[in-house]
């Protein structure tokens, strides 16, 4: 009897080893979590320039630390200069950064007036910020083909704090980074850090955030993953540069204790669904799916993108302003139609 189970149990072994050996690999990522609007990333724009800088776009002491330092938080409205090396294109998206702020949070800038601090954006080699207010004059680098909304959003989250998603000490719950396909030298940036250093501010891990590595971040062969996501659904989710998350959101708006704050809340549109709406699901089959949110049900992504008719809404506090079904809009904060004048 035993010899007969014998050449089933060799055949059950080998084949438990073939699994190990494909697990043991990264699959090859050939996604796309900007639905074909932006093929350039912050990390790949600085790798061209030959920027050794901390997490790939972070200047000067990293350990100085906004999150836990109270103060190195930056007082409102902050002000701020667009410097003349600036494209005119750089300046309307960094004004468009700066709408998003006032209508997702109560962080505000004004034109600089001689104060001892501030934040002067000026096309520098790359993409990257300091973290947290200096207490001088700092730079923020919106160098050569920087010039995206999102890209502007996300080195002032640094500016104003954050670091990586990716950094967070409870990260290897979520995501596997697979340190032998990262080029020699640059492990580095991988490390994550404890509560001490950064916290998560009590929210969740987040896939969609605007501040996570893609895929191939610092990769040494140009399809194979160096991070990937614990539920595969995601892999093609992480590192989006279209607009904050709502967890983005969620941080900034606490960290910053906006209490009464604007608030923009809309869809994701059809064309963008594949980073939104993704659920849990309800059967066996699948841990994960995708679905269309209600027209009654608010959602931060993408929050501005009106593609197609769907539902938004405007508010300050509790108060409602604004509800309609679009097809294109544009919403303009007040100050940004000052500073835009004048």
């Amino acid at each position: 009897m035993g010899s007969v189970n014998a050449p089933w149990r060799i055949t059950a072994f080998i084949a438990i080893l073939v699994v190990f050996k494909v697990q043991a690999v990264p699959t090859r990522y050939g996604g796309d979590a900007d639905a074909g609007e932006l093929r350039e990333d912050i990390l790949d724009i600085n790798s061209e320039a030959d920027l050794n800088l901390f997490e790939g776009d972070i200047a000067g002491d990293p350990r100085r630390n906004a999150i836990l330092d109270e103060t190195r938080r930056w007082k409102f409205p902050i002000p701020y200069i667009l410097t003349d090396s600036l494209e005119l294109n750089a300046k309307g998206v960094i004004h468009q950064a700066f709408e998003a702020y006032r209508l997702k949070s109560c962080v505000d800038f004004k034109p600089y007036e001689g104060e001892s601090t501030y934040i002067s954006f000026t096309k520098l080699s790359g993409c990257w910020s300091f973290v947290g207010d200096d207490k001088v004059g700092q730079n923020l680098s919106i160098g050569a083909r920087c010039d995206t909304k999102a890209i502007v959003e996300h080195e002032l989250l640094h500016a104003l704090g954050f670091y990586h998603e990716q950094s967070r000490s409870d990260r290897d719950d979520y995501v596997k980074i697979w340190w032998d396909q990262i080029i020699e030298g640059k492990e580095h940036n991988f490390n994550k850090y404890e509560d001490d250093f950064i916290t998560d501010l009590n929210t969740p891990y987040d896939y969609e955030s605007v501040m996570h590595y893609r895929p191939l971040s610092f990769n040494k062969n140009a399809t194979v993953p160096t991070i990937t996501t614990a539920i595969p659904a995601f892999n093609e989710i992480i590192g989006q540069r279209l607009d904050f998350s709502a967890v983005d959101l969620l941080r900034l708006n606490r960290l910053y204790d906006c209490t009464n704050t604007h608030t923009l809340l809309d869809q994701c549109s059809f064309e963008l669904i594949n980073i939104c709406g993704m659920i849990q699901g309800e059967t066996d089959e699948a841990d994960w799916v995708q679905t269309l949110s209600s027209a009654e049900e608010p959602d931060h992504t993408l929050a501005g993108r009106c593609r197609g008719s769907y539902s938004t809404t405007y508010t300050h506090g509790q108060n409602l302003l604004h509800s309609s079904s679009c097809r294109d809009f544009t919403f303009i904060h007040m100050m940004t139609v000052i500073h835009l004048i004048n």
